[in-house]
């Protein structure tokens, strides 16, 4: 069996590489939480654009009420159908 200071070491090695480990996770979180957040403004913004499968833009969005492309349906219906779909718009 190792002498308690033999094990002390090792467990103070390990500590560290655990916590250099944890630290450098943290870092690459924080940074892919940025990005995620520039990309965010930069597709909200019309910044950045998808392309469909044909390599081109999809138009430009327009702002539309809702009661102009969808109809009026009573709430039991619409409970229903909420619970079960999520429902796309792309206009």
């Amino acid at each position: 069996m190792p002498s308690d200071s033999s094990m002390f070491h090792v467990m103070k090695l390990l500590n560290t590489a655990v916590d250099e480990i944890r630290c450098e996770e943290q870092r690459i979180l924080e940074d892919l939480q940025l990005k995620k957040k520039e990309l965010m403004q930069k597709l909200f913004s019309r910044e950045l654009r998808f392309k469909n499968k044909n390599e081109t833009t999809f138009p430009e969005w327009e702002e539309k009420n809702l009661g102009e492309i969808a109809k009026k349906i009573s709430c039991l219906v619409c409970i229903k159908i909420w619970q079960k779909i999520t429902i796309v718009i792309i206009v």
